[in-house]
């Protein structure tokens, strides 16, 4: 350009200074923008020096420039993938203040970061802020919130929010129907036809749907995909949701087999295969894997036996909690009061399936005392919930206290939902619910 006679100006400075951030302009008579400088403050972002960056922001301000709304989503997203939070969400604030409407760029960068930082409920409410404010989630700030609740064991959360964002978009899934999970399988599979590759994100949520609804052939499916698949990133939410899905479909000895490939466990896969094991009334072997999870939180390091490294304690949460409360109920063990201390001692407090589970052997061992006890406290937490009510009033009737047990279905009729009932036959899930006259095959069933 300089042979020729043209000077460059600040739009070509702009293009070059993301190779050359350090090229003098004003040698050449050229005054930079904030186009050139954003492009300085993105350029030391992507290279992770957040203290550079901050410092062109500060020349632009000495030199009359006003930082933009580029200016700060730029810095945001920086401090974020830095993992400063404090100064991202100060830069987020002052976003605000100064006007420029945060962007989808700087949610989605502060919805990552509260979701790596463990703080997914601040990720939530700032996606739920978001459309109040005119601006639409994109897929990147839907795949990192999902991602976030995944890794969390939300499932349910992720599935919610997996149903409401997807599925319009693709023939044969109509977008009123993803309220119900027998559709997540179905949408890995339409994809594929479609010639769209499901991602990591995707793939998770669909094998969290299958778990949920017994649909272990289309699991095993998805699991043939993940294998043939080599771009696919086999992280640990992805072997975590496998677990999940053999252990729930009934086939825990590939479910304990995918457990033991895994060398580095969290808490999820623990909880997983140990919830698993549960619920196939392995109360022994449930036992036994929380009892060496306990033990890798006081000795963190390798247990050779489970092929476990880890540099730090796994520390249970509140479903690993309710798993061995299942296994002690299919195992008879101890009585309802050792239970009701266990929880009391917990060091989270105990959430609606924890008390479930305990009414649940309240009701095994009929101490009807222990029951009132653990109903009032699901009453607290979760007051429309019938099958607490029907607990409840088993365990009266397995006392002969016939008034209590009146009082308590009285109450059952102001709450009661249709019961329903699902089967899986060949790779179709078919769900029945009491006295449903229009399903198609009524006759038939009835």
């Amino acid at each position: 350009m300089e042979r020729h006679g043209i000077l460059p100006d600040v739009v070509t400075y702009s293009i070059l200074v993301k190779g050359l951030s350090d090229a003098d302009m004003s040698s050449v008579g050229v005054v930079a923008n904030s186009v050139t400088y954003n492009a300085l403050i993105n350029e030391y972002c992507k290279q992770g020096n957040m203290e550079k960056a901050l410092e062109v922001c500060s020349q632009m301000t000495d030199r009359k420039i006003e930082p933009n709304l580029i200016t700060f989503s730029t810095l945001v997203d920086g401090f974020c993938k830095a993992g400063n939070l404090k100064v991202a969400m100060g830069l987020f604030t002052e976003m605000i203040l100064k006007d420029f409407g945060p962007d989808v760029v700087a949610y989605t960068a502060l919805i990552d970061g509260h979701c790596k930082d463990g703080n997914n409920q601040e990720a939530l409410r700032l996606h739920d802020e978001m459309p109040e404010i005119g601006l639409t989630p994109n897929v990147l700030t839907v795949s990192c919130l999902i991602d976030g609740l995944l890794k969390d064991g939300r499932i349910s959360a992720a599935l919610k929010l997996f149903y409401s964002k997807t599925g319009a978009g693709y023939s044969g899934v109509k977008a009123d129907e993803l309220d119900h999970t027998n559709c997540t399988p179905n949408i890995v599979i339409q994809m594929q036809m479609d010639n769209v590759e499901p991602d990591q994100v995707t793939v998770t949520v669909a094998l969290s749907a299958c778990a949920d609804i017994g649909a272990l052939e289309k699991g095993e499916w998805i699991h043939a995909y993940v294998r043939r698949k080599q771009g696919l990133n086999m992280d640990l939410c992805l072997k975590n949701a496998l677990i999940n899905m053999y252990a729930k479909c009934g086939d825990i000895i590939t479910a304990k087999r995918l457990f033991d490939s895994i060398r580095t466990k969290d808490v999820t896969t623990w909880t997983s295969m140990i919830a698993g094991h549960a619920l196939h009334g392995q109360a022994e072997e449930a036992l036994k894997l929380f009892y060496e999870m306990k033990d890798l939180k006081q000795n963190p390091g390798v247990n050779k036996g489970n092929n476990i490294s880890s540099s730090s304690p796994v520390l249970p949460n509140d479903v690993t909690f309710v798993g061995v409360q299942m296994a002690c109920s299919h195992a008879g063990a101890g009585c309802p009061k050792d239970a009701y201390d266990f929880i009391l001692d917990m060091p989270m407090l105990p959430n609606a399936i924890m008390w479930r589970t305990l009414l649940g052997v309240c009701s095994l061992h009929s101490n009807v005392e222990l029951a009132a006890k653990v109903r009032s406290k699901l009453l607290e937490l979760d007051p429309n919930h019938v099958g607490d009510s029907v607990a409840m009033s088993n365990v009266y009737a397995a006392k002969g206290m016939w008034c209590m047990k009146t009082i308590v279905r009285n109450q059952i009729k102001l709450l009661r939902v249709p019961g329903c009932s699902s089967i899986e036959v060949g790779s179709e899930v078919s769900e029945f619910v009491r006295a449903d006259d229009n399903h198609p095959f009524k006759t038939e069933i009835y």
